[in-house]
């Protein structure tokens, strides 16, 4: 089954979508950005949908969901709904667009010019990978170029040299990326900064660092944290190593070591640290983040992160030289 998706016909059904709406008392149309979410599969489909129920409420957007089908016949459809939701205490709803697009890959060139006709004019452009794969994919590559900022969770590609060689690239070629595998590791930077911030601990000389991590080969989210306090701490050794138990993300530890000195920072359950500075021991408790709170967080973030933009480089670096 084959149909065309043509903006214009998209953009009548939102209109009338509207305008039955507009009989209903209280109801605020909203938009801040066109946020493209790509998805492969139903199931994914179906959380991404919850996901964006949840986004909307902190940051009202034109949805347009992109579900790739792994099918040999050719296959485009779409459907337009609205998402709406009540703020507590309030009598009025507030609703945002919601596209549904369905393609095969041989149909993806199609998808591309529909929309460029369906981002909202004059807003950002975000555009999130929810299958790492798909940045791979030759006929998925124009649709790249629509958005200005993409988000991408290196974790969900099998290997993580390949994935930050990639991400380092698309920077490179002038996207503004955001990698949730780094933003998973925000609590963890916020933590040794705050161990550190006082004058008597950054006196202390730091000889080793040791970040400890999830499997055999080292994530994503253990090169960013490894090529963080690198470039902080260009005087110490860094060293990577599998951890013993495994909890929380792919980050399982961090070890700095020095003469008659010892800090460490660990995971004792998925939501919680332990941290040990000598012999005396402190405990932390971090919410535990589902993915739509990551990229909530990235959301917030519409400029650059110089920080992460300077750290990809040396993650990535790290993932290619030998361990």
């Amino acid at each position: 089954m084959t149909s065309a998706v043509q903006p214009e016909k998209i953009l009548r059904e939102l209109t009338k979508l509207w305008v039955d709406l507009g009989h209903e008392e209280g109801v605020l149309r909203a938009c801040a950005m066109t946020l493209i979410v790509a998805c492969e599969g139903s199931n994914d489909v179906e959380e991404a949908g919850e996901a964006l129920a949840e986004l909307m409420r902190e940051h009202p957007s034109r949805a347009i969901v992109l579900r790739v089908l792994n099918e040999e016949e050719p296959k485009l459809e779409s459907r337009v709904f609205a998402q709406c939701w009540m703020p507590f205490g309030r009598r009025q709803q507030i609703c945002c667009d919601q596209i549904e697009i369905s393609a095969t890959k041989s149909r993806l060139s199609d998808v591309y010019s529909a929309m460029l006709g369906l981002t909202v004019p004059d807003l950002p452009v975000i555009l999130w990978l929810r299958c790492g794969k798909l940045i791979k994919m030759p006929e998925f590559q124009p649709l790249l170029h629509i958005a200005r900022s993409v988000i991408i969770d290196s974790s969900t590609l099998p290997s993580a040299t390949e994935a930050l060689a990639l991400l380092e690239t698309a920077h490179n070629e002038g996207w503004r990326v955001k990698d949730l595998a780094w933003t998973r590791i925000t609590r963890w930077r916020e933590i040794v900064a705050q161990t550190f911030e006082n004058p008597a601990m950054r006196a202390r000389a730091i000889k080793t660092i040791t970040v400890r991590h999830s499997g055999d080969k080292v994530p994503a989210e253990a090169y960013y944290a490894g090529a963080w306090l690198a470039a902080r701490l260009p005087d110490a050794k860094l060293l990577f190593a599998p951890a013993i138990s495994e909890l929380n993300c792919g980050l399982q530890g961090l070890l700095f070591e020095g003469p008659d000195f010892h800090v460490s920072i660990t995971p004792s359950s998925a939501s919680a640290l332990d941290i040990m500075v000598d012999t005396f021991t402190g405990h932390v408790v971090l919410p535990e983040l589902a993915p739509w709170q990551l990229v909530e967080e990235e959301l917030s973030i519409l400029g650059n992160d110089p920080v992460y933009e300077c750290t990809i480089h040396q993650a990535s670096a790290l993932a290619r030289s030998p361990q």
